[in-house]
């Protein structure tokens, strides 16, 4: 049996028991990601306002760093759920936002599904962490989607609380748990 917080996967690749530091998250990668897209010199010319792009050079960068990141498989396949719904959904929660990643590919679906900006569709996401929760405002700005895609810095369930309270959200019709 593997010792306490040790955890068997194969979602990030690895089919081994691995603990909850062995990926490591927090460590400046989250920074270093930001840096290595808004570097590049098709920053201006392919990856703004492409949500596709832009996922496809995070996870070009996550390939060599291994950052935990939902992946342009998974996100494919949860878009493709996702158009399966009838109606389309308008209102998708993530708890675990990270640097943004799966965030982008849940706007950049509701935009496409729902054909329509912000108006009628709307990703909340939580990040726990302040400088990462930057990282992911940053990439989806980049992508595009800030108009449908809002990052909640702080604990979900106090971030989510807080924005029925002030009436941002009523009803939730997708939600998805990115916990680590």
């Amino acid at each position: 049996m593997p010792p306490p917080n040790t955890f068997t996967s194969d979602t990030f690749g690895a089919r081994q028991p691995f603990t909850s530091d062995a990926f490591g998250f927090n460590d400046g990668r989250e920074v270093g990601l930001r840096d290595y897209i808004f570097s590049r010199p098709d920053v201006e010319t392919k990856l703004r306002n492409d949500p596709q792009a832009v996922i496809d050079a995070i996870s070009e960068h996550n390939a060599k760093k291994g950052m935990i990141t939902l992946g342009r498989a998974k996100i494919d396949k949860c878009n493709d759920l996702l158009s399966k719904l009838d109606p389309p959904p308008k209102t998708l929660v993530e708890l675990g936002c990270y640097v943004g990643m799966s965030a982008i590919g849940w706007g950049d679906s509701l935009k496409k599904l729902n054909e329509s900006t912000s108006e009628t569709c709307k990703v909340f996401t939580t990040e726990l962490d302040e400088t990462i929760a930057s990282v992911a405002r940053d990439l989806i700005a980049l992508a595009g989607l800030d108009d449908v895609v809002t990052v909640l810095d702080g604990p979900a369930a106090e971030t989510i609380r807080k924005i029925k309270t002030e009436g941002q959200i009523d009803t939730v019709d997708v939600m998805f748990f990115d916990h680590w």
